[in-house]
């Protein structure tokens, strides 16, 4: 105990008394009509496991040359501010800028795309997209293709603070550009109280929690999806999506186990099984 102790006390001369914030943020995304709605999160960093959220810190928000807002932090770190959308579609800089009580002064510079909401909008889940191998040239085309015609979204259940990489690594490939918005994935246990040789047996279930109800709302032509695995499909399915799932033929929609890809509930038509190389040569 007191050598781990000792152990610690050295990482925290070697990194020094002074630690700093870190702001994590998805992307923002709004139409020409609606309001930029800016989310994040504010940690103080004082060593590389140790970032408690930074409470009741004042932090000021603008997209491009816009009007600023303000708003502070909660218990959680975290802050919400609504913003003027720009009248002209593109992508613009949204600062966040922030100066605590000891006079410390900080500023990030995050993404805000805005929309026009009557333009056609495909979701790509991004786990469907390989960023590097020989399947890279496929996607790209094809991707470049769709973006010809309309908004490409990306849909991540990567940590937030990963989506800076995430971008670096699509301008790397070349990949159209386009916000990365988080889903989230829930997993709980199921218990089969039947027991068998005396063991209990018991099950993962999973599901995604996904903006796509609320952003269909604001871009009516979003009914695309392309998911790279059976949590997509349910998430474009459960949102009313029309779907295509890319990825190995083995790996069905809905009957994976049974080797047959059934057609799932609701609206959504499961377009069934591609490729990247047919959605080059063929679009949607």
């Amino acid at each position: 105990m007191r050598r781990r102790l000792a152990w610690l006390m050295m990482i925290g001369l070697w990194s020094g008394c002074s630690g700093g914030y870190v702001l994590t943020a998805p992307d923002s995304l709004a139409s020409t009509d609606g309001p930029v709605q800016a989310v994040v999160r504010l940690q103080w960093k004082e060593l590389p496991w140790v970032t408690p959220p930074a409470q009741a810190a004042p932090l000021r928000f603008q997209v491009a040359d816009g009007p600023l807002r303000s708003a502070r932090t909660d218990k959680n770190g975290c802050a919400s501010v609504a913003l003027p959308a720009p009248k002209t579609a593109g992508e613009y800089p949204l600062t966040v800028a922030l100066q605590d009580i000891e006079g410390r002064e900080e500023s990030w510079e995050l993404r805000a795309f805005v929309w026009d909401p009557d333009r056609i909008v495909i979701a790509v889940d991004l786990d469907a997209v390989p960023l590097g191998g020989r399947e890279i040239i496929e996607a790209r085309t094809a991707l470049l293709r769709l973006a010809g015609q309309a908004h490409i979204l990306y849909l991540s259940d990567d940590p937030v603070w990963r989506f800076p990489a995430l971008h670096a690594a699509m301008e790397a490939a070349g990949l159209p550009e386009g916000p990365i918005l988080p889903w989230r994935e829930e997993r709980w246990w199921e218990e089969d109280w039947r027991k068998k040789n005396w063991r209990e047996k018991g099950w993962w279930r999973s599901q995604i929690v996904s903006p796509l109800d609320e952003l269909r709302r604001e871009f009516p032509k979003l009914q695309v999806g392309i998911a790279g695995s059976e949590l997509a499909v349910q998430a474009f399915d459960s949102a009313g999506m029309k779907c295509l799932l890319v990825r190995s033929t083995k790996l069905t929609a809905f009957g994976m186990w049974g080797g047959q890809a059934t057609q799932p509930s609701g609206s959504t038509e499961l377009a069934g099984t591609t490729s990247w190389a047919k959605l080059a040569a063929e679009g949607l």
